[in-house]
């Protein structure tokens, strides 16, 4: 990265230029790994190759010098310029063949360089790799660009004395079918090298019709012997249920996409978080008035259930809102609005009670791209206002659609609330720009059917950044604890919740 390889030497000349590739367990290093970018720069060299490897600790040894070398111990051979060749390890969770597959696709390498070290543990896949890879001849020049497949299978024709060879690479994380047409004679061998099989093309018009099951990140070699023989277009058959999984990843992304546009809509925050009493108006009708009803809140659960403001004894302002149980449960729900938080959300307010140990279960109730996500936790409550906060992690990436929150008083009697905020993060400006440009290229990809890019980019590190994963959640959150200086929650420094 950062070479200008346009000056390094051509022709007889020309140096081997490596594709050095590993993968770390983050999203970014995958992106670098399968840069269409990087690998264009070394597949337009005719000496190209891949680099998979691991650092090693060399051990500090003093090179002593042979019989017949007039050097002194420790000092470095004439050749040896004391570089090394290193890259990161693969990483955890992805496909074993993504890194060789990608490389037969992308840059049709004419070597492969691996350590011990990367491939440990993998010799097997390894081994079938290199049965096929050494199977077929060298390619001579660049890579030719038009031989990239929309669906992401590179197909690549090679002739050899005799025979042709034809190459064949699925740089997609789905398993597809390929069918071609080989313009050969009726009595041409058609070979699968890698496994060692002889195959049995049914004979249609023009020649013979080869059928193939690729596995994701899968290569193959098949030899024709027949010189210079013709193959027709190598056409892809994603099974239903591939095109189903990525139309539903399709419709995800969509759907993040447009959160993304639009931003928070609505409120950030429930109404009125204050409980501030409506403003006195110039004209009031004379006789009893019960107490202020807050907007956006409002009483359910069991028999004589209130929800009021109250303007006895507030935590600050003028006013609190009194949540009444006599027939517990109770509950205040607040009307939904939308949170400007990210992965997590912290609920802050003042409590009291009419009664020592009152038990309150605050819920927080939302939903993202159509999923449930709710959060509850247990909370005890005395006479004194006190503060206490409450900290719901696992927010999904994308933020919540919207969000409701329920105070339930789980013992008879009243509670009081005052002073509610919501806090959490939330992404920057930049994040939610370079999201946006990925996901529009994903879709972009999609669209223009180059399902192998739409793959590629779906799981690039700005993608994934902002989008929801995993299953509907529901749990509870995390504890809650006195607020002292601000933070999040009670737990000393250094902790985490899990």
């Amino acid at each position: 990265v950062g070479l200008d390889l346009e000056t390094w030497p051509v022709g007889a000349s020309a140096p081997i230029v490596l594709r050095g590739v590993g993968l770390a367990a983050d999203a970014l290093a995958h992106d670098l790994a399968t840069s269409p970018v990087l690998d264009a720069q070394v597949a337009a060299r005719a000496e190209r190759g891949l680099l998979l490897a691991t650092p090693e600790e060399r051990p500090q040894t003093v090179p002593v010098p042979l019989p017949d070398e007039d050097r002194e111990p420790g000092q470095r051979s004439p050749g040896d310029t004391g570089l090394r060749l290193t890259a990161v390890p693969t990483a955890v969770g992805m496909g074993d063949d993504e890194l060789l597959g990608h490389a037969m696709a992308a840059l049709d390498p004419r070597w492969v360089l691996l350590s011990a070290s990367a491939i440990a543990g993998h010799e097997e896949r390894v081994r079938h790799f290199a049965r096929i890879f050494r199977s077929l001849p060298a390619s001579h020049g660049p890579a030719p660009s038009r031989d990239r497949l929309p669906f992401g299978v590179a197909a690549r024709t090679i002739a050899d004395g005799g025979s042709t060879y034809l190459s064949l690479a699925n740089d997609t994380p789905y398993p597809i079918r390929l069918e071609a047409t080989l313009a050969v004679p009726s009595s041409a061998a058609v070979e699968d090298l890698g496994r060692g099989l002889r195959l049995s093309p049914a004979t249609v018009s023009g020649g013979k019709q080869l059928v193939l099951d690729m596995i994701p990140f899968g290569v193959s070699a098949i030899r024709i012997n027949a010189p210079q023989a013709r193959v027709g277009p190598v056409l892809p058959s994603p099974s239903g249920a591939v095109l189903a999984e990525m139309q539903a990843q399709y419709q995800e992304l969509s759907s993040h996409l447009a959160r993304l546009n639009r931003g928070p809509a609505g409120a950030s925050c429930p109404a009125n978080p204050g409980f501030e009493p409506a403003s006195t108006p110039p004209v009031q009708l004379t006789g009893a008035q019960g107490p202020a009803t807050p907007d956006g809140w409002l009483a359910i659960g069991g028999s004589g259930t209130t929800v009021e403001i109250d303007p006895a004894q507030p935590h600050a302002g003028r006013g609190s809102l009194r949540l009444s149980a006599p027939s517990p449960p109770g509950a205040a729900v607040s009307e939904r609005f939308v949170p400007n938080v990210h992965a997590a959300m912290t609920v802050q307010a003042w409590f009291r009670s009419d009664q020592p140990d009152a038990k309150l279960r605050l819920w927080i109730e939302g939903e993202a791209a159509g999923r449930p996500f709710i959060r509850r936790s247990e909370l005890t409550i005395q006479p004194e206002w006190a503060p206490l906060a409450v900290r719901a992690a696992e927010v999904p990436p994308g933020g919540l659609d919207g969000a409701r929150l329920r105070f339930e008083l789980l013992t008879a009697g009243s509670l009081w609330v005052d002073d509610l905020a919501i806090s959490g993060e939330a992404p920057s400006e930049p994040e939610r720009l370079n999201a946006r440009r990925a996901l529009m290229a994903a879709l972009q990809a999609f669209r223009e059917q180059r399902y192998g890019d739409f793959a590629r980019l779906a799981a690039s590190h700005w993608a994934r950044h902002l989008v929801v994963t995993g299953e509907p959640t529901e749990g509870t959150a995390d504890r809650a604890g006195m607020i002292r200086t601000g933070a999040t929650s009670a737990l000393p420094p250094g902790r985490r919740l899990r």
